[in-house]
This record gives C-alpha cells, structure tokens and sequence, in this order.
C-alpha cells in the first residue's frame, strides 16, 4: 500500500507523511499539491484537503476524481476537511459514489488522522448535511465572479432561485457569505 498526500498547504502535507511514517508505516509516502498526475492511479490511499478556494483547489479535486472514477481506481481516499468543508465532501461522495470516500475531520491532530489512515476504517465520518447538484452549482459559478443574473440565464433559473440556492448553500456550510467561505 503506499500514500499520496495532496494539499496546497506543504506544512500540513509534509506533517501528515512524517507521521505516518513515525507510526511504522513501512510504505511509500508521498506528499505533493493538488493536481492531477497519472501516478496516483498507482497509490493505494490518497488524502486531500478538501475545501472551496479561489485557487481553485476544489477544481484539481474535482479533476482528480472525475480521473479516478473514469480508471475505476480501487483504493481508499480521504477527504480531510474543516466545517466549511463538510457539505463539500459529502457532495463529492454522494456524486463519485463509485469511489471509496472517506471524511476526516481537519480539527484532529495530524498524529490522530495518522493513526486513522494506519488502520482500515469503519466509518470516519458521517455527515447529514449535503449540498445539492444546483447549490454546488451555483456557489462554483459564483466563486468564478459570475453575477447572480448571469447564473440564472446560464442554469435556466430565476434570480431568486439563484440566491436561494446560494443562501441554503452557505448555510451547509456554516458561512455567512462568499467571502467567510473563501477565507
């Protein structure tokens, strides 16, 4: 089995595969930022930072598990994401259902998700709260800078659909606005 590590963020990625490696974890573990790159079809396990970003972090993800379910990959990966991410997690699970998704609280401290990944999970987490296809939508056109009235014409929705899906969207994700959603 060996680990693929993806975060924009190299101290966290860095710390994850120095832990594991601290527990005896006699494989290979690689940390890198999130994009795609054909050797992770070769991993057994990969672990990503799961968030929205204006870096379009959630974009590479996207692409990588769109690459994932198309080689119909067999490992493990692990969604590690905050309160803001969670709606986004449970989105990606429920839409690359054929993947094995797992969701890993980023509160806990990088030693515990080391100890989570050493191990076969049951179930690392079980989240309720779920955007739907049209709240991620919109909320992934609006964080391209698209105006509310662009979004309705291009999904075919009224204005007030649009903001209603943005607001039912952030509230899933515990933010008041795009802005506290970005940050």
């Amino acid at each position: 089995m060996s680990y693929a590590i993806l975060d924009n963020n190299r101290f966290y990625a860095e710390g994850l595969r120095y832990a594991l490696l601290r527990r005896g974890v006699q494989l290979e573990v690689q940390s890198d930022t999130v994009q795609w790159q054909p050797s992770l079809l070769t991993r057994r396990v990969l672990v990503v930072r799961c968030r929205f970003s204006v870096a379009a972090t959630h974009q590479a993800l996207i692409t990588i598990l769109l690459r994932l379910e198309t080689a119909r990959w067999k490992g493990s990966l692990y969604l590690v994401c905050n309160e803001k991410g969670w709606a986004l997690a449970t989105h990606l699970r429920k839409r690359f259902s054929t993947l094995t998704l797992y969701i890993i609280d980023d509160r806990i401290a990088v030693a515990d998700a080391a100890y989570l990944l050493a191990k076969e999970p049951r179930r690392v987490r079980s989240l309720d709260c779920c955007l739907t296809g049209l709240e991620f939508n919109v909320l992934d056109l609006m964080l391209t800078g698209l105006p509310v009235r662009h979004i309705a014409i291009v999904t075919d929705m009224s204005e007030k659909q649009v903001s209603t899906h943005k607001c039912n969207a952030l509230k899933k994700l515990n933010a008041n606005n795009l802005l506290q959603l970005l940050l």
